[in-house]
């Protein structure tokens, strides 16, 4: 037989275990009211500390020229309160905080919305030295759908507290795409190149803007001048050649001291040229064989730039050529025919009757054909 337990003990062993349960809730809560010097009462909200550079409590005078700012998603700007601990109350709705030592100009940055970090700390980071280098001479750059970047950005310290935006500006309507973002809070990760796939074709200017975290969320970015910044032509379609085309239409006769003339659609395309030598210069038109390429113009590296088509030799040559604009778009091949001479044509009138080809001979009057 098993006796009850008095009814005060069991009240006791309730009131303990419940003592034990809220120990870490008050434990925690008085954590926050010491460290951030505020009542028990404010503690139970949630506020995030900051510390100086090396992760120690601020003093008093550090703490007094500290600046909090507060952006919701909405534009909203607020101002919160800095408690004698350097603590600021994390607002419930989402948006950017942005805390600053006026003096120092080092800062913190914080998006809240984050509620996995009970009671976060963060350390003042200081105002970073950096300086931009420009790769290019300022000469026009060509690229179809990646960009190589020209620019490059030396740092010393963290750059969490700089935001970077590259975009480029269409010189003809000033439309801007952006290429680039980096925000607040993240560490500068610079790409090596840029997509640009949805540029249109044209002219743009690349722009880079910068935003100091010191200076406010709300102060807009300012663009960063460079000595030399290179405008950009985008191109997308290949070119292609004008009055080079293939060998359906038939053979091509050409002055060799002139050689072959070309047009591009595209004035910054270049002829890519090679040449295979079928023969010596032929008595008739009547050649052989279609056009294509038969022994080293099937090698892609035998295509050699040119503006005129010319070889060093009268014969009859298989022309292939390309065109490729500075972007690096190629067009279609084509293949021709061509003879090159240098000799003034000649022809030779003979009649049907040959007793009548007779040098020397003159008709000066109409005769029948017998």
């Amino acid at each position: 037989m098993r006796c009850p337990l008095p009814t005060k003990l069991v009240i006791l062993c309730f009131a303990l275990a419940a003592l034990s349960c809220s120990a870490p809730w008050h434990n925690a809560h008085n954590k926050v009211a010491v460290d951030c010097k505020i009542s028990q009462a404010e503690a139970q909200k949630n506020f995030l500390q900051i510390l100086d550079d090396r992760g120690q409590p601020l003093t008093a005078d550090q703490t007094s020229t500290l600046v909090a700012e507060f952006l919701d998603e909405a534009g909203g700007r607020v101002l919160p309160r800095i408690t004698p601990g350097a603590c600021i109350e994390i607002p419930v709705q989402a948006g950017q905080l942005a805390v600053v030592d006026s003096k120092s100009k080092a800062a913190v940055y914080w998006k809240t919305g984050n509620r996995a970090e009970a009671f976060p700390k963060r350390q003042l980071i200081k105002n970073p030295r950096f300086s931009y280098e420009t790769l290019c001479q300022g000469e026009n750059r060509f690229a179809n759908t990646t960009l190589t970047r020209d620019w490059s950005l030396t740092t010393d310290g963290s750059l969490q507290n700089l935001r970077l935006q590259v975009q480029a500006r269409n010189v003809h309507d000033q439309q801007v795409t952006v290429l680039f973002t980096k925000e607040f809070g993240e560490d500068l990760a610079l790409p090596e190149s840029w997509t640009i796939a949805q540029l249109r074709e044209g002219q743009y200017q690349l722009e880079v803007l910068q935003q100091d975290l010191a200076e406010g969320l709300e102060q807009a970015p300012r663009l960063v001048t460079f000595p030399a910044m290179c405008p950009l032509t985008v191109l997308h379609h290949p070119p292609t050649l004008v009055g080079l085309t293939d060998s359906t239409m038939g053979v091509t006769v050409v002055d060799l001291d002139k050689g072959l003339e070309w047009k591009s659609s595209n004035e910054n395309a270049e002829l890519h040229v090679c040449m295979e030598e079928r023969s010596a210069v032929p008595q008739t038109f009547d050649i052989a064989g279609s056009c294509q390429a038969a022994s080293h113009c099937q090698n892609p590296a035998e295509f050699k730039f040119m503006s005129t088509i010319r070889p060093d030799r009268e014969g009859v040559f298989n022309v292939l050529a390309y065109p490729k604009d500075r972007a690096g778009n190629k067009g279609e091949s084509t293949c021709r025919t061509v003879i090159f001479s240098s000799s003034a044509p000649s022809f030779d009138v003979r009649w049907v009757k040959e007793r009548w080809n007779r040098e020397g001979s003159i008709l000066d009057e109409p005769a029948p054909l017998i």
